[in-house]
């Protein structure tokens, strides 16, 4: 991302910091603002922790988009963020961290509908770039988020293209020069839009609602006028009268929305459920890694046609499968090709991530943007049977029962319950070593005694990568409420940890596409080519 699109964001040189411990707490003057506090949830601090250094896990939802500049200029963006800013106060608030078990959220209301509109400014920015150097530089570039700046929207177009058209200098009895600005006003140019929040505070269907409302507010029928007095209005809404009301402005977090577990003896079998789980969660399998002192996360894509598209929903259909269940057998085949004989006594493990707002409790804030992410991990054999048509459509069915079980186990809300305890406990325990490390502080741990009994060794419990099914997301953006803008393309990820390799699948403008993010510097290049290809040879040799 180019320096002019981070014009709205200050220098490093204009805040001032200090410290607790090792990580820096930005030093904000005080405002004559309302306050809200809640603690950071454990599923919330898992994620928080990690990102402190460099963003690890920051969301990205970039759309390619043509727009007319009466639609898509400053003043009319600045006012749709601040409407979602204050429907959504987590993008709106900042993170205090006094200790590792004291790190607190805080929302600040703005005082007045032109107060909304300055801070929406300052966390938003225009400049230029095209769609690879947008999504390159908010995977790799400068971190652009931090602790006081949760959420960041950015507005970029092609650096060969004028900005802003410039109006006639003076008044004209002459039609002819308001009728060319009326022209470059209607003329539709390319955008790159990019919001980017983070991952604690939200999750990829959270994203791309939002992007959704951004598109139907800039895109809609009001004029900017008209907008502006929405905007003043959407702030007596959610702010003015929900204080006045003595309401809490911060929504709740996700374990506040689960249904509670009452009793010692039911969080213990929770604990004992959750650690059988994790002992039938058995891989011995991961792309090989070489060493790589530098992170760079690169994107494979690749996009099927939409009669392909079609093509292989119905064969899914007809195999009694869900395409993501298909898409796991694909890359099992691809990998089950690749592996020696003696590799194959233990099987393959692919991680991903459940949407459990399905399973969540009323809550009494409407704002769609909160975490609500639960994981479970797809367990399949890493050798070929004879048949391998029938050996992918079997598997793709075993994949299909174990997502179902995964899902309507009457375990569910214990298990994410535990999993963000234990989630939350590492994270403390890393971020803490982190820190040490950062100031020359850390002490390694004395190591364990040694036991006379020899223990009994456990399996292995690795994965190969992380496949997450997104489903058909065309079924979330309204585009008849935006006629005037015309949605080209997408990207959606985060950004990845170095080692990372995550893939994404999705249907999104009646096609699907398939996103392989990966650091491209720490897996060997010869491996990851043949998974990739491998796996798009399946879907071509098995769906088609």
């Amino acid at each position: 991302m180019s320096s002019s699109m981070l014009s709205a964001l200050p220098s490093p040189d204009e805040e001032k910091t200090f410290s607790f411990g090792a990580f820096p707490v930005l030093d904000t003057p005080s405002k004559a603002r309302a306050r809200y506090v809640r603690q950071l949830s454990d599923n919330e601090v898992a994620y928080f922790l990690p990102s402190r250094a460099d963003g690890v896990n920051d969301m990205c939802i970039q759309l390619r988009v043509k727009a007319p500049l009466r639609l898509m200029h400053r003043e009319r963006g600045a006012l749709v963020w601040a409407i979602l800013r204050m429907r959504h106060p987590l993008l709106a608030s900042k993170i205090e961290m006094h200790d590792y078990d004291d790190i607190r959220l805080i929302y600040e209301p703005p005082s007045s509908p032109e107060d909304a509109v300055r801070d929406a400014e300052e966390h938003m920015g225009w400049g230029f770039g095209s769609m690879d150097e947008v999504i390159d530089s908010c995977l790799n570039g400068s971190r652009i988020l931090a602790s006081d700046r949760v959420s960041h929207l950015s507005v970029s177009r092609a650096p060969a293209q004028e900005p802003y058209p410039s109006p006639p200098q003076t008044p004209s009895l002459s039609s002819v020069g308001q009728d060319a600005f009326q022209t470059a006003r209607e003329e539709k140019h390319e955008f790159q839009v990019l919001l980017t929040a983070l991952h604690c505070l939200g999750d990829g269907m959270a994203m791309h609602t939002m992007a959704n409302d951004f598109f139907s507010m800039v895109g809609g029928s009001k004029s900017d006028d008209e907008l502006r007095a929405y905007m003043a209005a959407e702030w007596k809404k959610h702010v003015e009268r929900p204080m006045a009301d003595g309401n809490d402005l911060l929504p709740p977090c996700l374990e506040d929305s689960l249904p509670e577990l009452k009793g010692e003896l039911t969080r213990a079998a929770a604990r004992v459920d959750y650690d059988r789980v994790l002992a039938k969660q058995i891989g011995g399998h991961t792309l090989p890694r070489r060493e790589n002192p530098s992170r760079h996360i690169v994107i494979g894509k690749h996009t099927f046609d939409a009669e392909m598209t079609k093509s292989m929903l119905k064969k899914c259909k007809s195999q009694n499968v869900s395409f993501a269940g298909a898409m796991f057998a694909a890359c099992n085949i691809s990998w089950a090709r690749m592996t020696s004989r003696e590799q194959q006594a233990l099987p393959m493990m692919i991680y991903s991530a459940m949407n459990v707002r399905p399973f969540l409790r009323p809550r009494p804030h409407d704002s769609y943007m909160f975490l609500a992410l639960g994981y479970f991990n797809i367990v399949l054999p890493s050798f070929l049977g004879q048949d391998e048509a029938k050996t992918f459509w079997h598997r793709a069915r075993s994949v299909k029962d174990q997502i179902s079980k995964a899902q309507k186990t009457p375990m569910l809300i214990p298990r994410i319950r535990e999993m963000t305890r234990r989630r939350a406990a590492q994270s403390r325990i890393w971020g803490r070593e982190d820190d040490e490390k950062a100031a020359g502080t850390w002490v390694p741990p004395p190591p364990r005694p040694v036991s006379n009994t020899p223990a009994t060794p456990r399996a292995p419990s690795t994965v190969l990568c992380g496949l997450s099914m997104l489903g058909n997301l065309d079924t979330m953006y309204t585009y008849d409420a935006y006629p005037d803008i015309e949605v080209l393309a997408l990207n959606n990820g985060p950004r990845l940890r170095g080692n990372g390799a995550l893939m994404f699948a999705y249907t999104f403008l009646g096609k699907t596409s398939v996103h392989f993010y990966y650091d491209e510097g720490a897996i060997e290049p010869k491996a990851l080519t043949m998974f990739w290809d491998g796996m798009l040879g399946a879907v071509n040799e098995f769906m088609a």
